[in-house]
């Protein structure tokens, strides 16, 4: 038969050496003494402390983009050591592996665990792994790593990204000045009303290429024809069309005069 006691050691015995005897007695043993014994020694020694942080490059690349996580371990106790340290880091859906580089132990990628071993008093260890992310943009991955040691301690550390969305191209954002294009040869404008309240009169477009139109000689050049003046307040335009009723007018006395001066040579 057997026997297992489960006991706590106290925090004061930290250092120390706890020695515990069984004693086993009977009537029956061919012993000297009749009496067995057993003893174990114990040296109760301290734990270190396990604490792990982990970090992303960048918390919004895009998608396609490479990134580093960076995982360290450490033993934040000045006199004790950790024993037989893991780390377990499962990449999440979203990232490809691509390396990875560990300052102490071995990681292997297909399971995601990184074996440190023993970390002395104020040890640290560190692992970088290098992922190209493969997650749709506006997508958040979180990475979450655990370490735990032989002595039961635990501790975990996420880090987290989320995919950049990229702008839109060219002519399918946001509304721009929506403006006309002027019209050739000039601004476009309206002008503006006189002070005094009176209309304005936009002057005629300027002759040349644009208006088909050959531009007018000026005066004093080889060829110009005279302006005549603008007609004035009370006058009437004189143009070529009013030489047509004077014509007529002379061709009639004409006409009459002659009628008479036959008649007259007649008697």
């Amino acid at each position: 038969m057997s026997l297992t006691i489960l006991a706590q050691v106290d925090e004061d015995m930290v250092g120390e050496t706890i020695t515990n005897v069984a004693t086993v007695s009977s009537d029956t043993l061919l012993t000297d003494d009749s009496i067995l014994e057993a003893r174990k020694d114990i040296h109760v020694r301290g734990t270190g402390v396990l604490t792990v942080t982990k970090s992303v490059s960048s918390t919004n690349p895009g998608n396609g983009a490479t990134i580093t996580y960076t995982i360290i371990v450490n033993n934040t106790d000045s006199q004790w050591p950790l024993k037989d340290v893991q780390v377990i880091d499962h990449l999440p859906q979203g990232v490809d592996y691509v390396d990875h580089d560990a300052s102490v132990g071995s990681y292997d990628p297909e399971t995601g665990e990184w074996s440190i071993g023993d970390l002395a008093p104020e040890e640290e260890a560190t692992l970088t792994i290098t992922v190209k992310v493969t997650a749709a943009p506006g997508t958040t991955v979180t990475n979450t790593a655990t370490a735990t040691d032989a002595d039961g301690h635990e501790d975990e550390a996420s880090a987290t990204f989320t995919v950049a969305t990229p702008p839109p191209p060219p002519g399918e954002g946001g509304g721009g000045g929506g403006g006309t294009t002027p019209p050739p040869g000039g601004g476009g404008g309206t002008t503006p009303p006189p002070a005094d309240g009176g209309t304005v009169t936009p002057p005629p477009p300027a002759a040349g290429p644009e208006t088909g139109q050959a531009p007018a000689e000026t005066a004093g050049e080889v060829g110009a024809a005279p302006q005549r003046p603008a007609a004035g307040p009370g006058t009437l335009p004189f143009t070529g069309g009013s030489y047509a009723p004077i014509v007529l007018l002379g061709l009639f006395l004409l006409l009459v005069g002659f009628f008479f001066w036959r008649r007259q040579g007649a008697h």
